[in-house]
């Protein structure tokens, strides 16, 4: 079983200043095994969700998610047929297809009634406050480790605890990009305006694109 290490506050300034700790000794690399880190260098505020697959059903993980599906299904019964949206919300797929068709009607690309316009503005008010992680501009922070496991049902952080590889969804605070892709759980990335890219091993704010890069879809 791999001890629990804390970073001490030396390494943790090391970090910071993006020296590489890639030949530190192993005593202090087992906790960066289990921890994705990712490093906002855009002029936005990032929305972060983490899960095992697009395919992971939010009442297995997520807490607390009742008022998101009920909004939802009232937004469905408005539009749901313009927007080919499903009748409920119930993978981690769902959730980032609403999340896109309430950025349409709320910025007017889709055209929607008051009613919709007002449900669709709840609906990203919830998600965005309570369902994702923020990371602001011009820091970085631990998107997957033991820490947040107020955001999760016991058996969705036992799950996530538990994999090798994630689903992460990243969204821009201005509600315009988005990008989603498997990473492993020791790999940490790096969100630029036009791509997102892996970073260096043992470091935050180290591009390496070679190793990995995704760019940035349009909602």
């Amino acid at each position: 079983m791999t001890q629990n290490i804390e970073l001490t506050e030396e390494e943790i300034l090391a970090l910071e200043s993006g020296k590489d700790l890639s030949n530190v000794d192993t005593e202090y690399a087992a906790p960066m095994s289990r921890t994705v880190h990712l490093a906002n260098n855009c002029d936005w505020d990032d929305k972060v969700i983490i899960g095992l697959s697009m395919e992971w059903k939010i009442i297995d993980f997520m807490v607390e998610v009742g008022s998101l599906v009920d909004t939802y299904v009232e937004l469905a019964k408005e539009c749901g047929g313009i927007l080919n949206l499903s009748k409920t919300l119930r993978s981690v797929r769902d959730l980032v297809n609403a999340v896109q068709a309430c950025i349409k009607i709320v910025q007017g690309i889709v055209q929607a009634n008051q009613k919709a316009r007002e449900l669709a503005a709840k609906f990203l008010e919830t998600f965005y406050s309570q369902h994702t992680f923020t990371v602001e501009s011009g820091v970085y922070k631990a998107v997957y480790n033991t820490g947040w496991k107020q955001y999760f049902t016991p058996s969705g952080f036992a799950s996530l605890m538990g994999a090798k590889t994630l689903q992460m969804v990243i969204t821009d605070g201005k509600k315009v990009r988005y990008v989603e892709f498997r990473t492993n759980n020791d790999h940490s990335w790096i969100t630029n305006e036009d791509e997102v890219v892996r970073a260096k091993y043992g470091t935050i704010w180290q591009g390496d694109p070679g190793k990995g890069k995704h760019e940035w879809l349009k909602q």
